[in-house]
């Protein structure tokens, strides 16, 4: 078990902008956000697909798409609009 405290580390302020990737859309700054694929359009593959379900890091299942709404993403933090957060590190050297 860790033994880190909240007073470990210093805590600082931070803007969105300057941790995450960010463009400037309709509503102003944004970040990414997943984008709709119908399920006829995946290959199994070995890329994790992120969703909204709240277990195994919102995993759903590993595919691929030749879609233009589909993107890899490593090193992220995914929130879905149930509540669910999670971090994701780095995944295996995608194979497409």
């Amino acid at each position: 078990m860790s033994k880190l405290t909240l007073d470990s580390v210093e805590w600082r302020e931070f803007r969105i902008k300057d941790i995450f990737q960010t463009f400037i859309g309709n509503n102003g700054l944004q970040v990414h956000t997943g984008g709709y694929i119908k399920k006829s359009k995946f290959i199994e593959s070995n890329i994790p697909r992120i969703t909204v379900k709240e277990t195994n890091n919102g995993i759903n299942d590993y595919v691929y798409s030749t879609d233009k709404n589909f993107r890899v993403f490593e090193n992220f933090i995914s929130v879905s609009f149930l509540g669910g957060v999670f971090y994701h590190l780095e995944y295996l050297r995608y194979k497409i």
